[in-house]
C-alpha cells in the first residue's frame, strides 16, 4: 500500500513539472515568433527607405545630366518638376504597398 502511495505522489509531481515546462515552451515559442515577426518587419521598412534613398539619388543623377546637357532653363525647370512629381508619387505608392504588406 505504501508503495502505492509513493507512485502516486512521482505521478502527481512529473504531471506537475510536465505542466510547467508546456506552459514555458508555450511562452517561448509566442515571444520567439513575435521577435521574428518584429525584424521582418524592421527589414521590410528598410528595404523600403533604402529603395527610396537610390531612387532619389538616381532621379538627381539625372537632373545633373540633363541640366548639363540643355541649355534652355525653362525646360530644365519642367523636367524637374515633373521628375520630382513622380517620385513622390512613386513614394507615396511604395508607401501604401508596404503598409498594405504588413
Amino acid at each position: 500500500m505504501r508503495n502505492n502511495c509513493c507512485i502516486t505522489q512521482v505521478v502527481r509531481v512529473v504531471a506537475v513539472v510536465a505542466s510547467a515546462a508546456a506552459v514555458v515552451v508555450v511562452v517561448v515559442v509566442v515571444v520567439v515568433v513575435v521577435v521574428v515577426v518584429e525584424v521582418v518587419r524592421a527589414l521590410v521598412i528598410v528595404a523600403v527607405v533604402g529603395v527610396v534613398v537610390v531612387l532619389m539619388a538616381l532621379v538627381e543623377v539625372v537632373l545633373v545630366a540633363e541640366i548639363c546637357y540643355s541649355s534652355d532653363v525653362d525646360i530644365v525647370l519642367e523636367i524637374i518638376f515633373l521628375r520630382q512629381h513622380q517620385l513622390i508619387e512613386g513614394t507615396e505608392r511604395q508607401k501604401s504597398e508596404s503598409v498594405r504588406l504588413m
